[in-house]
């Protein structure tokens, strides 16, 4: 099941460059690739493994993408681009279903949303070689949850699987960046995702259950992405560096 899973990520990743290098045929174009940090909020950041809606998410690290496009010398430009956030469960999640187990050996779930992110951006500042600009983008996103196992000798050797359905929905992220010289970016954006609609599948021994339960998780976090500027001099020979 995970070995499809990357299979889908890769190929969500080769349409990304493939939508990106669309946008990089225009003049006067950027490419920013960047490296995030993810704080996870409200019920996604939620470590209460009682609470139905809680996410159990922990703070993560992510990678992405995106273009920048300017419009003549004015203040504005179009971006695209996308970003592949990956959180782990939060410590505090941990040590409850710990509390919970005992002696049991856990397999922590991995928590991955792929956001394809359009919109614009808007210059607020420009100096010799610093700019602070505000940004808005709307989303859409693609959600993965690795499986999670519960294995030990309060079940007698027997182990339960709980299985997350991938899912997809819309968003948006707001933010403010700044280019702090002519090659680096910060950036600091919230993100938040309308709730995923997922199927959760609970299997005993490798037996899955006959009833399915449904869960709806909305994804809200901020991220703080740092990015090194290339410049698109020529596209159709290379990129200046």
């Amino acid at each position: 099941m995970e070995n499809i899973i990357i299979n889908r990520i890769i190929r969500a990743f080769l349409v990304a460059c493939l939508f990106l290098s669309s946008f990089l045929t225009l003049a006067q174009s950027t490419l920013n690739l960047h490296i995030n940090g993810a704080i996870p909020l409200q019920d996604y950041g939620s470590s209460d493994v009682d609470d139905e809606n809680a996410g159990l998410a922990g703070a993560g690290l992510g990678l992405g993408l995106m273009a920048d496009i300017l419009i003549d010398e004015g203040p504005f430009s179009f971006n695209a681009g996308f970003d592949v956030i990956l959180n782990g469960m939060s410590y505090s999640a941990k040590r409850n279903i710990e509390d919970t187990y005992g002696e049991a050996a856990v397999l922590y779930p991995r928590y991955w949303n792929i956001p394809f992110q359009l919109g614009g951006r808007f210059r607020l500042y420009e100096g010799e070689s610093r700019k602070v600009y505000i940004n808005a983008s709307g989303l859409f996103s693609m959600f993965y949850r690795s499986d999670m196992e519960i294995k030990g000798p309060m079940f007698f050797e027997s182990y339960d699987t709980e299985s997350y359905s991938t899912s997809a929905s819309f968003g948006y992220n707001v933010g403010i960046g700044a280019e702090i010289s002519d090659r680096i970016t910060l950036d600091l954006k919230y993100m938040s995702i309308r709730p995923y609609n997922i199927e959760v599948t609970t299997y005993v021994n490798g037996t899955p259950n006959l009833e399915t339960d449904q869960k709806k998780l909305k994804v809200d976090m901020v991220t703080f992405a740092v990015g090194y500027k290339f410049e698109i001099k020529n596209t159709r020979n290379f990129l200046v560096l």
